[in-house]
């Protein structure tokens, strides 16, 4: 338990890490790339691996590195999922409330429990096709990564 503890913490740490860049980034730049909306979903799921890495190097600890317990592996992979997804959202909203012209009709909490609130971005193509990117991108992309590379990461030898 306190494994998991210590991976969720610094994992935590990666999401207010990375709304933090996503807000520097955005108060930064008039534009750019929706890559950067992608690095909230990376981050989290880096930290639990490595909070669950450093909790292996406790004295007295009765966890042990590599991961080879499935169940074990699916239970950090799901963490590191959850985490990357909602970190993934939170980065969206900051930049959304970063852009907003003038200050937001709604107050942070409020945005981010109401996502049809949320307005989508558009993104132009260098051939000058326009899209629109809500609130759901990151939120997958953070699902998908973030198991992902979990469970990949919790099983390698480092």
């Amino acid at each position: 338990m306190r494994a998991f503890l210590i991976a969720l913490g610094v994992g935590v740490a990666g999401i207010i890490v990375c709304c933090l860049v996503v807000y520097a980034a955005a108060t930064s730049w008039d534009t750019f790339s929706d890559d950067w909306l992608m690095l909230p979903t990376v981050l989290p799921c880096l930290g639990v691996v490595f909070g669950y890495w450093l909790a292996t190097k406790v004295p007295g600890s009765t966890d042990h590195w590599p991961v080879t317990e499935g169940k074990k592996r699916f239970g950090y992979a799901t963490l590191a999922a959850g985490l990357s997804s909602l970190s993934g959202y939170l980065g969206f909203v900051v930049l959304i409330r970063a852009w907003s012209d003038g200050p937001p009709a709604l107050g942070f909490l409020s945005q981010v429990f109401a996502p049809s609130s949320l307005a989508e971005l558009s993104q132009e193509s260098s051939t000058g096709a326009a899209s629109s990117v809500g609130y759901g991108m990151p939120v997958f992309v953070g699902a998908f990564a973030g198991f992902w590379i979990g469970y990949q990461l919790v099983a390698q030898r480092l």
